[in-house]
């Protein structure tokens, strides 16, 4: 409960943008908020790391980590980005690391 997850809503793992937040309506809030205080992003970075692989991916999409601009935001922020760097260091399978590649394509170039 501690991110507001609902358990009962299973995670589809194809799911992107509206339709993961109409999921999880409020976890995108609890993870963005969480993302910026340094605490927070220390326990998130620790849930992300240690999370089951098809939590972390619903954890990635639920977070808009997988939306360019959101992950832009994350990435330029001076604690949020503690948590990109703990998403990309804990990228579990080639499918998954496709999708932050894609996303960190137009902001590094």
């Amino acid at each position: 409960r501690l991110l507001c997850w609902d358990p009962t809503i299973a995670n589809d793992g194809d799911v992107d943008g509206e339709e993961a937040k109409t999921k999880q309506p409020y976890a995108s809030d609890i993870i963005f908020g969480l993302s910026g205080e340094p605490r927070g992003s220390i326990l998130l970075e620790t849930i992300f790391r240690c999370c089951p692989d098809s939590f972390h991916d619903a954890l990635c999409t639920a977070g808009g980590f997988y939306d360019e601009a959101t992950l832009r935001e994350y990435i330029q922020h001076g604690v949020s980005n503690f948590v990109v760097q703990a998403i990309l260091t804990s990228v579990r399978n080639k499918k998954q690391a496709s999708k932050m590649v894609k996303c960190l394509g137009g902001i590094v170039e």
